[in-house]
């Protein structure tokens, strides 16, 4: 069986993502299976990225000649006209959209249908905002296009799959569920001393509580500051918020929302965390909070987990799913309530330690070679399907 992936996302230097799903999932694949040839497909040299070194896998960067077009250009031309030099059993995208190429058999990765419920977002300037609004034209429009012709679709949660289902119009049959897992960094950290000193490097103290936000309204960084606010003045005091930065697009707008609420002396802002950074911070905090609106799966409340954290988590979306009975949940739009909740947990440390030790069981249950050995039967059913078809590349 020879598989092409598509790993553009990999090189990428926007962290996150796509670029977390693309990177674990073929670490682990190159692990799980020496038996199938493996392309790797990338359009500029991966800085940081290492992979197993197989002798069945070889990565080909693809330059483009004319790179002012952009994406477009490499997913729909430059990519598929090396694919089908390469004739392979099938190519994977795993980042939603896809070559449109007639007779490459394909599988793509649809995380979520967020695409379709979320267009603007602000804080961007006008250029960026018709950029963002072109790219997500196109976005859209590729992925039903995509999902019609995909011999399967892999999403990565049952949220994800009803919603997919509804907005695309594609059968159930057609969506294998196969979970992200947290990297294998995430992991409890017992040395004390490597902890103080990560907090001495960031100026934070020993009592904190972490939270990750992005670009995105659906992220509630908003709604956060807002319930964090209602907490009492003393608790704010003994247990700062730590807002970890991935993308810094409206950070002038929180910091101003921050300096409205007052809480400019308890609320820290880090960004430029890299991972194993952030895997310290995670098993130093007191508790890690996600108050996201919407989410296809909700990683970051698994790799909490998994770095032994206990977790307040929104209890919307695909996230009650991920998150089991191992964290504490509540509705992120009912701000009091949550905040309540937020409160109870700081002043209960027996609480915080069963959650701690439920959290580290639940995310045992996620692992990237779990996830490869599902993607792998996708696969290999998809091409059976094919041959038994006589379905001709």
């Amino acid at each position: 069986m020879h598989i092409a992936i598509d790993a553009r996302s990999m090189s990428h230097p926007q962290p996150g993502g796509f670029k977390t799903y693309t990177t674990n999932l073929i670490r682990a694949l190159l692990v799980e299976d020496r038996q199938a040839t493996y392309t790797i497909y990338l359009d500029r040299p991966m800085n940081g990225v290492m992979l197993p070194a197989n002798a069945n896998a070889s990565l080909r960067i693809i330059e483009v000649p004319a790179p002012w077009i952009g994406m477009p250009f490499r997913e729909q031309i430059s990519i598929p006209l090396h694919i089908r030099s390469t004739h392979p059993d099938l190519v994977h995208f795993p980042c939603a959209t896809g070559s449109l190429y007639p007779r490459i058999p394909l599988v793509v990765t649809i995380h979520d249908a967020i695409e379709f419920l979320e267009l603007h977002q602000a804080g961007r300037s006008p250029r960026e905002n018709a950029r963002r609004f072109l790219m997500s034209l196109y976005n859209r429009q590729i992925q039903r296009l995509v999902a019609r012709r995909a011999q399967a679709i892999i999403t990565v949660s049952d949220y994800s799959k009803r919603d997919i289902m509804r907005v695309l119009a594609v059968p159930d049959r057609q969506i294998r569920v196969v979970p992200n897992a947290p990297a294998d960094l995430y992991r409890p950290i017992h040395d004390p001393t490597t902890i103080r000193q990560q907090l001495a490097q960031y100026h934070l103290p020993p009592a904190f509580i972490l939270a990750l936000v992005s670009a995105s309204p659906r992220k509630n960084a908003t709604g956060l500051l807002r319930i964090y606010a209602r907490l009492p003045v003393t608790i704010r005091e003994k247990y700062p918020l730590v807002i970890v930065w991935t993308h810094a697009l409206l950070q002038t707008s929180i910091t101003e929302e921050t300096n409205r609420l007052g809480l400019a002396n308890c609320v820290r802002f880090l960004s430029h965390v890299p991972d194993k950074d952030l895997v310290l911070l995670y098993n130093a905090a007191t508790l890690f909070v996600f108050t996201s609106l919407y989410e296809g799966f909700g990683l970051p409340v698994l790799e909490a987990m998994a770095c032994g954290t206990p977790v307040l988590a929104s209890n919307l979306t695909s996230i009650p799913e991920v998150a089991g009975t191992a964290a504490c949940l509540a509705d992120p739009r009912d701000e009091p309530a949550f905040s309540q909740a937020l409160a109870d947990l700081l002043g209960t440390p027996d609480i915080r330690a069963n959650l701690s030790e439920s959290g580290l069981h639940r995310a045992r249950q996620f692992s990237w070679q779990h996830t490869a050995r599902m993607t792998l039967e996708v696969y290999r059913e998809t091409v059976a399907a094919i041959h038994s078809n006589g379905i001709a590349q």
